[in-house]
């Protein structure tokens, strides 16, 4: 039976030997690519309808997510460039999950990101094959995610920074929602 309080870790590798050196992300791009990413649900996350930012404080971003009939209040909270958390909560429903992101580097220039999932009390009755659907569903969804920073750590690496200046700083610094919604 699948544990409802066990967290699902995965792990990403972002820089290895079958990417060109030169396509290599530094720590900082990639944290500003998870960061757009989080800001943009709609780039990494098929299901969502629309989104808006309902909140902003100096290190988060409420935002507002509709899935047809379901809506969601996710809160980012962001620690450049070592991590990201996000909470989501199911307005309806009241359901909770939590993922925490954490870029980790046991080497210079080796950088993995490591997705922890959480999904409290919801799961209890879930079967081997249901705990592994959703194990599969996480993976996929880290992979979307990683897949999407990238693509904007590249635009980083060439155009300059795609967040404010203070994400530049190390300190706790705010997660900016876009100027526009990409899909206009």
């Amino acid at each position: 039976m699948y544990d409802p309080h066990a967290a699902h870790e995965h792990i990403v590798r972002i820089n290895d030997r079958t990417i060109p050196p030169r396509a290599w992300l530094t720590r900082e791009q990639l944290w500003l690519g998870l960061a757009a990413t989080l800001r943009q649900p709609s780039r990494h996350d098929c299901s969502v309808d629309d989104y808006t930012v309902t909140a902003q404080t100096a290190d988060a971003l409420q935002l507002r997510l509709s899935r047809g009939h379901a809506t969601v209040v996710q809160t980012l909270t962001g620690r450049p460039p070592d991590s990201i958390s996000l909470k989501a909560q199911d307005e309806s429903t009241g359901e909770s999950a939590t993922l925490d992101i954490r870029i980790e580097e046991p080497a210079p220039g080796a950088l993995f990101v490591r997705f922890v999932f959480e999904l409290p009390g919801s799961a209890g009755d879930d079967s081997a094959e249901e705990g592994n659907a959703r194990r599969a569903a996480y993976e996929a969804y880290a992979r979307d995610i990683v897949r999407a920073a990238r693509t904007l750590a590249g635009g980083v690496a060439l155009h300059g920074s795609v967040a404010p200046e203070g994400l530049r700083s190390g300190a706790k610094a705010p997660l900016h929602p876009p100027r526009s919604d990409p899909r206009s």
